[in-house]
C-alpha cells in the first residue's frame, strides 16, 4: 500500500472576515509538515513521577504534557501572505514571516494557527 503525504500546506485562519475575501487577499500562513521526529520536540509527555509520603502512607504521581505550539510555528512556517498591522496611527507594516508574527498582539490568530499545526496531518486521504 501506497500513502501518499504532502510535504507543505497553507492555513487561512478565520479571522475578522479573512474567510470571505477574495483567495488572493486572506491571509494565508505557508507551512511544512515536521516529521513524526521533529513533532516529538514540540508535543510529548516527559517522564513520571513519582512521590511517597510515608508520614500520611500516601503516593502521588505526576504526569507533565508539553505542548509547545509557538515552537512548531516557528520552525515549520515558512511565509505569510497579506497580513498587514496598523499600531495607532503609525503606517501599516507587512508581516511576512512567523518571527514578526509573534512580536504583535494577535493571540486569537496564534491559537488558530497553532492548533492547525499541532493536528495537522500530511497524509492525503484517498477513498477506495
Amino acid at each position: 500500500m501506497i500513502i501518499q503525504i504532502k510535504k507543505t500546506d497553507v492555513f487561512i485562519p478565520d479571522i475578522e472576515d479573512n474567510l470571505e475575501q477574495p483567495p488572493s487577499e486572506q491571509i494565508k500562513f505557508h507551512f511544512r509538515y515536521a516529521s513524526t521526529e521533529e513533532r516529538k520536540r514540540y508535543m510529548h509527555v516527559k517522564p513520571m513521577k513519582f512521590r511517597t509520603s510515608k508520614e500520611i502512607n500516601d503516593s502521588d504521581m505526576e504526569v507533565e504534557y508539553v505542548q509547545d505550539g509557538e515552537g512548531l510555528a516557528k520552525a515549520t512556517v515558512t511565509g505569510i501572505e497579506n497580513l498587514s498591522v496598523q499600531n495607532g496611527d503609525g503606517a501599516p507594516k507587512d508581516i511576512k514571516t512567523i518571527a514578526e508574527f509573534y512580536k504583535q498582539p494577535m493571540s486569537k490568530m496564534a491559537t488558530q494557527l497553532e492548533t492547525h499545526l499541532l493536528n495537522a496531518n500530511a497524509v492525503v486521504e484517498t477513498k477506495n
